[in-house]
């Protein structure tokens, strides 16, 4: 478990894959947070469009999840949540 990365490692990725997160669900519920998500993510990623798409499963993942245990009434998923993170 020493050899796993810290917070502090990889706090770039987190935050790409936590604010991407939020814009699915965000999306999901009718509201657009690209105006603050798509800079705040590239600002993280460094502009590496690669680190983005590594993290999609993650976010889809972590996405579907939350979004599951939303009520169908109050949110709408995607039905290929690929596509929107």
């Amino acid at each position: 478990m020493g050899d796993l990365p810290t917070y502090a490692t990889c706090r770039g990725r987190c935050e790409v894959e936590a604010e991407s997160v939020a814009y699915v669900v965000a999306a999901a519920h009718g509201l657009d947070a690209s105006g603050y998500t798509v800079a705040y993510v590239a600002g993280w990623a460094g502009g590496d469009l690669t680190c983005v798409r590594q993290a999609a499963e993650t976010v889809t993942k972590a996405a579907r999840t939350i979004l599951g245990r939303c009520s169908a009434d109050t949110a709408t998923a995607p039905d290929d949540l690929a596509d929107t993170a």
